[in-house]
């Protein structure tokens, strides 16, 4: 009996053996159950945060986007308006240059008018001699004369008054073009 004993103690050491490592076992797979909930947890957080970082991201990116637009549409702008500057300044060119034209086309009238104005005091002494020594042909035709230059003066009075006009006009045109170069800057440097 005491081999039957040997072997049944054998048999009751393997099994509490056996016991004993299904006890560590249960308890290391406890322990891994555990770390993994452990691990779960910390990827749901993760999770979460990488949600919220996309959800940050789309709205970053549309951000940029609305600003990128916005500048562009100013980049657009900004290019525009300087191509009108460069029209501008040559418009104010054109325009200084026409204004350079009626000053001097204004002179030449002024003169014309004053040669004109010096001849009448003579042509009306004249035509009072020819009236008084009764030769009204003569006097007739200095009277025509007369009439003919106070005709040209009052048709050079109406171009210096209408060029005068213009040049006001030009002068104007120029300012409103100045101010505009002026926003024109104002913008750039705003920009910048």
């Amino acid at each position: 009996m005491h081999a039957i004993e040997e072997v049944y103690e054998k048999k009751l050491k393997n099994l509490n053996s056996f016991k004993e490592r299904i006890n560590n076992e249960g308890e290391t797979f406890q322990q891994t159950v555990q770390k993994n909930r452990e691990i779960i947890k910390e990827l749901e957080k993760l999770k979460d945060e990488y949600k919220n970082t996309m959800v940050e991201i789309n709205r970053v990116n549309k951000k940029r986007e609305q600003l990128l637009e916005l500048f562009q549409s100013s980049e657009l702008e900004y290019q525009n308006a300087k191509l009108e500057v460069r029209h501008k300044e040559e418009e104010v060119q054109n325009l200084t240059h026409e204004i350079k034209m009626i000053q001097g086309k204004v002179n030449g009238l002024m003169v014309t008018k004053g040669g004109l104005a010096q001849k009448l005091p003579f042509l009306d002494t004249e035509k009072r001699n020819y009236a008084q020594a009764r030769n009204f042909k003569e006097a007739s035709r200095v009277t025509n004369e007369i009439k003919d230059i106070q005709a040209q003066i009052t048709k050079i009075e109406e171009d210096i008054a209408t060029l005068n006009s213009k040049e006001k006009a030009n002068q104007e045109l120029i300012e409103k073009v100045k101010m505009k170069r002026l926003r024109h800057d104002l913008m750039v440097w705003c920009v910048k």
